[in-house]
């Protein structure tokens, strides 16, 4: 620890003191870690972990930010055995999944899926089957529904667009349908609370760990994004709400990439989502 004589460091109150969190761990009054393993793994990422004392303690602080695995006694009426668990229940990420189910696409292929979706370690808080099949989409509406009435997924949706562009003459039309299909049910769910949307294919295989790497890279390697761009599958694209709401989506036929390119505007946080997650490198 630094000695008292030392000057005290510029604290902002984005900062985070150990002192009186659970986790810290002491040798007498001097503490020697933290038993939620957090201040390597933000020395890891260039963040600063001060040495810093006051008339009781000694103890580590967090510069300029905030630790969210911070608990004080005062948050419990009584602490529990597994506090680590409880505090990483807590902290799993609310995420809105999109499905794109197309023509070719069977309702068992959508029925597996969502058996993949149930196997996650986190479980999205919005699922939208975004109903691309057009001519059939009226016939299946309803079956979809029903199959979706037996989860417990905490808001799920049925989503068919009505119009789209004449492939013959837009040869983007891929493009351009993704783009406003994203517009349209961002702009339905955009009153839920969640971090990011991320799509997936109904017609390839959602991996079970797909939710786990993405929870262990945001919250424990301090991974950072704005989109993550899908697989050569055209899954796994991710968009931070915030982000959609700030460059009106695909509004004007310009991608929010394209938006973010233009203004210069973190455009290093535009990466792979293989980046994030291992398992959607395919």
């Amino acid at each position: 620890m630094k000695s008292k004589s030392e000057a005290a460091p510029q604290i902002t109150v984005t900062s985070t003191s150990c002192k009186n969190c659970c986790f810290a761990t002491y040798d007498g009054d001097t503490q020697i870690g933290c038993g939620a393993e957090r201040l390597e793994k933000f020395r890891n990422n260039g963040i600063d972990v001060l040495d810093v004392y006051d008339d009781d303690k000694e103890f580590f602080l967090v510069k300029d930010k905030i630790c969210v695995y911070y608990r004080s006694p005062e948050m419990f009426q009584e602490q529990p055995e597994d506090l680590l668990e409880v505090v990483k229940q807590q902290l799993l990420i609310p995420y809105h999944m999109i499905l794109f189910l197309r023509d070719k696409d069977s309702l068992e292929d959508l029925n597996q899926r969502i058996c993949e979706i149930n196997k996650q370690k986190m479980i999205p808080k919005i699922l939208t089957v975004m109903d691309l099949s057009f001519e059939k989409a009226g016939v299946r509406g309803a079956d979809i529904a029903d199959m979706l009435k037996q989860e417990s997924f905490g808001v799920w949706r049925v989503q068919q667009p009505l119009e789209i562009p004449d492939p013959k003459n837009d040869p983007q039309h891929n493009t351009v349908i993704e783009a406003d299909t994203l517009d349209l049910c961002y702009d339905s769910t955009k009153k839920q609370k969640f971090l990011f949307y991320i799509t997936f294919e109904v017609s390839q295989p959602i991996p079970e760990t797909f939710s786990a790497e993405l929870q262990s890279a945001i919250h424990d390697d301090m991974e950072r994004f704005v989109i993550l761009l899908p697989n050569k599958h055209n899954c796994g694209k991710a968009v931070l709400k915030t982000a959609h709401e700030k460059y009106a989506g695909g509004s004007f036929g310009i991608s929010i990439e394209q938006k973010i390119k233009h203004y210069e505007d973190s455009v290093h946080l535009i990466r792979k989502v293989s980046d994030l997650c291992p398992s959607l490198k395919m």
